[in-house]
C-alpha cells in the first residue's frame, strides 16, 4: 500500500492533533498548538455542512447542566467551566467530522493512524540510537519541538518519548497500535503493517520505560483473555501477568518506585509526600481530593473544570505547592476527574458507554475484525481513564468516536468490518 498518496497526506494533516502536541506557535492569551490550525480552518465548514450530532449535543448539554449546577453551589467558576466545555466541544466535534469526511471508513482511518504510529515509533528508535551515539542534535530533533524535553532513565539512560513531550504520552497515544502489532505478531498476520514495522512499534513502545506503557501491556493481555475466553486462557495468562509484573518490578526502577509508592500510600504504610515517588503521591493525593469532593457532591460532582478548586480544599499538601501541585487541574486520571467533576452520574454514563459499545470477538466469524479495532481503541480509553486527566490531549476523542462508530456501524449493517489478512496489501 502506498502511504504517500494525496488522500493519505490530507489524512495525516487532518489527524495532526494525534501527534503534534509538542509545537506551540504562541502562549498568550493561551497555548496555541500547530495542530490547531486544521481545526480552526475546517471545523466551521464541517459544522455548516453536517451540523452537530445529537449524541454530542446531549453530552454537551449534560456537561453544561452539571457545570452550572456546580457554579450555583459555589463549587466552580464560569470561566473554568466554559474553558473546558468549549475545549471538549471543539475537539469532539472536529474528530466526529473527520470520520464523516472519510465516509466512516474505519479501516482506512485506522490504516492512517497505524502508518503514523510506525513513523513516530521509528523516530523514537532513531532518538535512542542517536542518544547512545552522543549525537545531541539528532536525538533532540534539532530543537524543532518547543514543548518537549529529554526524559532520563531506563536501561540506556534515556526513556524514549519520540516527538511527544513525555514517554507516558507516547505510551498512551501509541497503545492502540501496540495492541494491533502484538496481535499481528502473535497470530502471524499482517494487520495494517508488515512484520518488520510491527516489530518497530513494539520495540519503541517498550523503550519508553513508562509505567503507562507497561500498564498498557497488562490491559492488552486482559482484553485478549476477554476476547478469546477467560476459562480457555486464564491458566496461561495468569503466569504471564504475574511473571511480567515481577520482571518489571525487579528490573525497571521507574516501574518499581511508582508501584511501591502507590502500594505504600493505599495500604496506609505512609501518607508523606517525601517517602514515595512524586508521581505516586500526585495520583494518591488526587484520589483523596476526588473522594472528599464526591462525598460533598455525590450526584453531579462540582462541575466541569472544577477539580482545581476541590484540590485547593482537600489536597494533602495544599500548603506546599511546587511539584505537588502537578495535575491539580486534571486529577492525574480522567476517571478521577470525571468522578470529581460529574459525580456518580458521570461515572455511570462513562461505564455505560464503554460496555454498550464494546465489540467482543465472534468465534463464528473467522474474518471478523471489528473486535480488534474495538479493543485497540479501548486500550487507550482505559489508559486515559487511569493515568491521563486531560479530556482532549493527543486527539483522545478520535479514539472515542472510532470506538463508538465501530459498534454502531456494525450494528446498523452499514459496515461489516471483516479483514482478510492474507490478501491485505501491507506496507513493506
Amino acid at each position: 500500500m502506498n502511504s504517500w498518496t494525496k488522500e493519505n497526506l490530507i489524512g495525516y494533516i487532518l489527524l495532526s492533533p494525534l501527534y503534534l502536541s509538542s509545537i506551540i506557535l504562541f502562549k498568550t492569551p493561551f497555548e496555541f498548538y500547530i495542530s490547531y490550525i486544521p481545526i480552526v480552518l475546517l471545523l466551521p465548514l464541517f459544522v455548516i455542512r453536517n451540523g452537530i450530532p445529537k449524541v454530542l449535543a446531549s453530552l454537551l448539554f449534560f456537561l453544561l447542566f452539571t457545570g452550572l449546577y456546580g457554579i450555583g453551589n459555589g463549587q466552580n467558576e464560569v470561566l473554568d467551566l466554559l474553558k473546558i466545555w468549549i475545549n471538549i466541544g471543539v475537539s469532539a466535534l472536529y474528530f466526529y467530522h473527520i470520520i464523516l469526511y472519510f465516509k466512516k471508513d474505519i479501516k482506512k482511518l485506522f490504516q492512517l493512524y497505524m502508518n503514523l504510529a510506525f513513523a513516530i515509533s521509528l523516530l523514537g528508535l532513531i532518538q535512542v540510537i542517536a542518544y547512545l551515539a552522543g549525537i545531541e542534535q539528532l536525538y533532540t530533533f534539532f530543537g524543532v519541538f518547543n514543548k518537549w524535553g529529554i526524559s532520563e532513565g531506563g536501561a540506556f539512560g534515556l526513556r524514549m518519548n519520540s516527538i511527544y513531550s513525555e514517554p507516558s504520552y507516547f505510551g498512551s497515544a501509541i497503545s492502540p497500535a501496540f495492541f494491533v502489532s502484538i496481535l499481528s505478531l502473535t497470530l502471524k498476520k499482517s494487520f495494517f503493517l508488515s512484520t518488520t514495522r510491527n516489530i518497530v512499534v513494539v520495540i519503541a513502545y517498550l523503550l519508553t520505560f513508562s509505567t503507562v506503557s507497561y500498564l498498557g501491556v497488562f490491559v492488552i493481555l486482559i482484553l485478549i483473555i476477554l476476547n478469546y475466553g477467560v476459562f480457555r486462557y486464564i491458566l496461561f495468562a495468569l503466569p504471564v501477568l504475574i511473571g511480567g509484573y515481577l520482571y518489571l518490578h525487579s528490573n525497571v526502577a521507574e516501574f518499581r518506585v511508582r508501584v511501591d509508592g502507590i502500594t505504600a500510600l493505599f495500604s496506609g504504610q505512609t501518607y508523606s509526600a517525601f517517602d514515595v515517588h512524586g508521581s505516586s503521591f500526585v495520583f494518591y493525593n488526587n484520589y483523596t481530593v476526588t473522594k472528599q469532593n464526591l462525598i460533598q457532591n455525590p450526584l453531579f460532582g462540582s462541575g466541569l473544570g472544577s477539580h482545581q478548586h476541590a484540590y485547593e480544599k482537600y489536597s494533602l499538601v495544599k500548603d506546599f505547592g511546587g511539584i505537588y501541585d502537578f495535575n491539580s487541574q486534571d486529577a492525574n486520571s480522567m476517571l478521577l476527574r470525571i468522578v470529581s467533576e460529574t459525580g456518580i452520574t458521570g461515572l455511570i454514563l462513562t461505564l455505560f458507554f464503554i460496555i454498550r459499545n464494546f465489540r467482543k470477538r465472534d468465534e463464528s466469524e473467522t474474518a471478523d475484525f471489528g473486535w480488534v479495532l474495538s479493543s485497540a481503541c479501548l486500550v487507550i480509553i482505559v489508559l486515559q481513564l487511569l493515568r491521563q486527566g486531560n479530556y482532549t490531549y493527543n486527539g483522545f476523542f478520535f479514539f472515542v468516536w472510532m470506538y463508538y462508530f465501530i459498534n454502531t456501524e456494525i450494528n446498523s449493517g452499514e459496515s461489516i468490518l471483516t479483514f482478510d489478512a492474507a490478501s491485505q496489501d501491507v506496507d513493506s
